[in-house]
């Protein structure tokens, strides 16, 4: 049969005759739970003068030249709280206590070591003996616990030894306390430095597998910014594998390796289990057999995204001014053939007014490329005004069409139409619609191999107008979707470019849209397999339809659609 331990009972408390043992067992019982330094001292020092019958019991601090007492027990005597002077001890018993010494006055009164003067300071202040217990810390004199009588007293050595075994175990647990106030401060003081900064930080423990390898790591501590830092949740406590499975073998490692040979490292890698690129300071803390490393570290994710795009601006850069360069060059060589036939007054073979006419295409084809640097650099300076009237949308794709129509004649291109029986309205710029609309025909003239097919189809959906531009052409790679409006992408679209421009095309065209209060959005099923761009323009307030439009519908020119028409096109037949 077993019993359960009983819970410990409560002391008795003390009573008068109780042994000194009793005496000290209910002064640990009493001082053990008291977390507060002034505490314990009030505590211990009414206890101890209950149980002498003293008339007055003082804990002092030495502060230079004075000392304090914050309390004191007294019985039928006035308080000695407050500050006073060193020197009123007397030389003699200043002297003892910085020496360590206790000392012990059975009658101040008829004391031959003080002088008048102190033997009248102490009776001013209703003592007439007294145990006094110095504490000498570094042979300095710090504190001392004073126990008085009002009269004449023969202390017992037995008294004596108690006093002295009280300001022990009271300094004891006095500095129990404040070392654990200064701890709580410290921890404290951490907790907010430590949850106030911007960077992550945390606290680690590394687990090695049998064979002393890095296998995981458990958080200890982590800071408010760590969630924010990391996306991850209440990680504290947890293993980095349980909160994310696939997280890189390269950081076990290396927090592994600090672990073990503690030199701390600084160092940036992606962490791609989390989507996030880090800037890391990580050190060990503790010994080898601890294993444990403290981590501070910053999400520079979008520093490095912004370094990469930063970086493909100056390739963009580069292959521009490249471009540049050559598109330049180009119509210099038969401009400046013209000249030199032209000043030698001769043909060479040629007439005059073919040597003008290559002269007036290389220039116009000068011009156009400034005109496009200009076009461009006027949009990025928010220089262009838009002139908006009210605009039939067949009519701004025809003239588009007409605009470009060269280019895909020459690639031998077939070009089919399809717009809404009924007029769609918008409110826009006239001249500056049919440049996007034809800039984006240029585009799919261009990235078309020859004798391909383009399609044009121009629809209303709710409150918008959307044209549609689609060639059978070169296509475009999924991760270059949202890189084809920018600047001098041209190189990148495919391996092999389409020769002339400066890839600036859809630059324009998505900059005029977004001036128009638009929309347009590439796609592609990928490399090979053609392209489509489609444009969403809003309509005018109040759209006239009730005539039918002037301008074909449908049209084919050069051929006949290779391609299906789009799920929203209205099928017509014949064509225009």
């Amino acid at each position: 049969m077993t019993m359960n331990p009983s819970p410990r009972q409560p002391r008795a408390p003390l009573q008068p005759g109780d042994s000194p043992d009793t005496y000290l067992l209910a002064l640990n019982d009493a001082l053990r739970p008291i977390g507060k330094a002034g505490d314990i001292v009030m505590t211990a020092s009414r206890m101890l003068g209950q149980y002498l019958g003293a008339q007055r019991v003082a804990y002092f601090e030495m502060r230079g030249r004075d000392y304090f007492i914050e309390h004191d027990y007294v019985d039928g005597v006035p308080s000695l709280a407050g500050r006073h002077p060193a020197a009123s001890f007397g030389q003699n018993l200043l002297a003892r206590y910085r020496s360590g010494h206790t000392v012990v006055a059975t009658d101040v009164a008829r004391d031959d070591s003080l002088s008048p003067e102190e033997r009248a300071c102490f009776a001013g202040a209703s003592v007439g003996a007294y145990i006094g217990v110095p504490l000498v810390k570094n042979g300095e004199f710090v504190v001392g616990l004073g126990v008085h009588a009002s009269g004449r007293r023969e202390w017992t050595h037995a008294e004596v030894a108690l006093v002295e075994e009280t300001a022990e175990r009271t300094w004891a647990a006095v500095e129990r306390a404040l070392a654990e106030a200064a701890l709580a401060r410290s921890e404290h003081h951490y907790r907010t430095l430590f949850d106030s900064i911007d960077q992550g930080m945390c606290l680690i423990e590394v687990l090695f597998d049998e064979q002393d390898r890095p296998q995981d790591y458990r958080f200890l501590q982590t800071n408010a910014a760590f969630e924010r830092q990391t996306g991850l949740v209440n990680a504290t406590g947890k293993r980095m594998r349980e909160l994310a499975p696939a997280h890189e073998t390269f950081w076990y490692d290396v927090y592994g390796d600090i672990a073990r040979t503690g030199k701390p490292q600084r160092f940036e890698h992606a962490a791609d289990a989390l989507g996030r690129h880090f800037d890391v300071f990580a050190f060990r803390v503790g010994g080898a057999l601890d294993c444990k490393v403290a981590i501070l570290f910053s999400d520079i994710t979008q520093r490095k995204r912004q370094e990469a795009e930063l970086h493909a601006a100056h390739e963009r850069k580069d292959v521009f001014l490249a471009t540049l360069a050559h598109e330049l060059r180009n119509p210099l060589a038969p401009i400046l053939n013209g000249v030199h036939i032209l000043r030698q007054g001769g043909t060479q073979g040629m007439s005059p007014e073919r040597v003008h006419e290559i002269l007036d295409r290389q220039v116009s084809h000068l011009a156009r490329l400034v005109d496009d640097l200009m076009e461009i650099s006027r949009i990025t300076r928010g220089k262009v005004e838009l002139r908006p009237e009210r605009v039939n949308l067949a009519r701004a794709v025809h003239h588009a069409i007409d605009t470009s129509q060269p280019l895909i004649d020459e690639a031998g291109h077939t070009l089919s139409v399809e717009l809404p029986d009924e007029p769609v309205v918008l409110h826009a710029d006239p001249v500056r619609l049919a440049q996007i609309l034809s800039n984006l025909l240029n585009n799919a003239a261009k990235y078309t191999p020859p004798g391909g097919h383009i399609r044009v189809s121009a629809r209303q959906e709710d409150r918008e107008a959307v044209v549609s531009v689609r060639d059978n052409g070169m296509g475009i790679a999924p991760d270059m979707l949202q890189r084809v409006f920018e600047p001098f992408t041209q190189a990148d679209l495919a391996p092999h470019r389409a020769p002339g421009g400066l890839g600036i095309g859809l630059t324009l065209a998505r900059s005029l849209v977004q001036l128009h209060g638009g929309s347009v959005e590439a796609r592609s099923d990928g490399l090979g397999q053609g392209s489509e761009f489609v444009v969403r323009l809003p309509l005018a307030a109040v759209s006239v339809t009730a005539h039918r439009n002037d301008w074909p519908t449908k049209r084919e020119v050069a051929g006949t659609s290779s391609l299906p028409p789009p799920p929203a096109a209205r099928r017509r037949a014949g064509s225009g």
